[in-house]
């Protein structure tokens, strides 16, 4: 288990949320399952990331990630989440591809 900070923005609301998140699959370097829950906000999710090397030094990814809102306010919370979650999942791709680029690939997302 690990924890990831993620930061919401939502106009005028900002926050960054704390999620425990567990890796479910593993198959290096190919690819990485995992389920996450917020450790105060109510809400929980899963998400993957595969990626396939496409010749020397190039590195194609795909990025998944599904969040829901939980309990009582899980209509605002899903609300939210559909208008601010394709704006994140880019971003944690965006820094993923970072990552893999320091590492020395050259990453074509999609």
């Amino acid at each position: 288990m690990s924890v990831w900070a993620l930061k919401g923005d939502m106009g005028i609301f900002k926050k960054t949320m704390d999620f425990k998140v567990t890796v479910t699959e593993r198959k290096m370097p190919e690819r990485v399952a995992f389920t996450l829950e917020a450790r105060k906000e109510g809400i929980k999710g899963e998400g993957s990331y595969k990626a396939v090397a496409k010749g020397e030094g190039v590195t194609e990814v795909e990025f998944n990630l599904d969040m829901t809102g939980t309990g009582f306010p899980a209509k605002v919370v899903n609300a939210l989440l559909s208008k601010t979650l394709p704006r994140d999942c880019e971003e944690l791709k965006d820094n993923l591809i970072q990552v893999l680029e320091k590492e020395g690939q050259s990453v074509d997302a999609r």
